[in-house]
């Protein structure tokens, strides 16, 4: 990815089934770093991606199939090149209709005929019971704070057949979200230094700028993951837009980074407090989803 910054498309669920004037769209397109525009005819977004000195637009369900494809063929052909048109695709528990959709047609530009969604928790759900079938009756909570969304379930097995009791999901909790915010504050201490102050650091055209950001992104990442486990780390770029090299000592402590992940930890218990709450009002009823 770092190598082909500019050409690596990710967070592609986050795009997915939504319109260009999505409110979180624009948020998403500053933490992207590919160009992002709207499709005249549908509304919906699109990327462009230079191939060769040829820039090409491709759909976030473009995308999509694109995996979806490359999975069908290298799955045929480890079944000995047997032809594969069923399909069962995994989606964040907070899809609505129309990303669900949007997934569905993916499958269907990849090749396949018949295709089922069901939510992320639950599939996690039957993999985990499938381990213990001797026991009668379970009950199952799957909580999955993942790279860009955050998804709960519970559900409730018994005799080899699974009732979703509530499931919920977060489409802006995620990893990909402590990174940004790493990345805000990073920004934040860069432009107090003079000779960084009128950088552009949001232009998509300025290769100084892209390497900049590839490398940030790198290093945030690095950061992230010391940080998990250890009380302080250091940022270090070597050279930004030629000029000079950034250091950056970034503590756990630190109160405006302390801040924002003690907003999401509250927003993990407030979930959970109304999701517990739903499910002991709705007892023994067929919940699909909840928001």
């Amino acid at each position: 990815m770092i190598e082909y910054y500019k050409s690596t498309i990710f967070d592609n669920k986050r795009l997915i089934g939504h319109k260009f004037s999505y409110s979180n769209i624009k948020k998403d397109m500053d933490n992207l770093p590919m160009k992002i525009i709207e499709d005249e005819k549908t509304g919906y977004p699109l990327y462009l991606i230079k191939i060769n000195n040829e820039e090409l637009k491709f759909s976030p369900e473009d995308i999509s199939s694109f995996i979806l494809k490359y999975l069908k063929n290298y799955s045929e052909i480890y079944e000995g090149n047997k032809k594969i048109e069923n399909v069962i695709i995994t989606v964040p528990a907070h899809f609505n209709n129309l990303q669900r959709q949007s997934t569905i047609n993916s499958a269907k530009k990849a090749g396949f005929k018949n295709i089922k969604i069901i939510n992320e928790p639950t599939a996690a759900a039957i993999a985990y019971a499938n381990t213990f079938k001797s026991v009668k009756e379970k009950i199952i909570l799957i909580f999955d704070l993942g790279g860009g969304t955050f998804d709960c379930s519970i559900l409730k097995y018994k005799k080899n057949e699974y009732n979703v009791l509530a499931s919920f999901g977060e489409e802006h909790l995620g990893g990909e979200d402590f990174n940004n915010r790493l990345r805000d504050y990073i920004m934040e201490e860069i432009k107090k230094n003079l000779k960084f102050k009128n950088i552009d650091f949001k232009n998509k055209n300025d290769e100084k700028i892209i390497r900049f950001n590839k490398k940030m992104k790198e290093e945030i990442e690095k950061v992230k993951k010391q940080l998990s486990s250890e009380e302080d780390s250091i940022f270090y770029i070597d050279m930004i837009y030629g000029i000079d090299e950034f250091k950056l000592e970034i503590t756990r402590s630190n109160k405006k980074i302390k801040k924002f992940y003690i907003s999401k930890y509250f927003i993990i218990l407030f979930i959970f407090d109304n999701f517990f709450a739903y499910i002991i009002y709705t007892k023994n009823k067929r919940i699909k989803y909840y928001k």
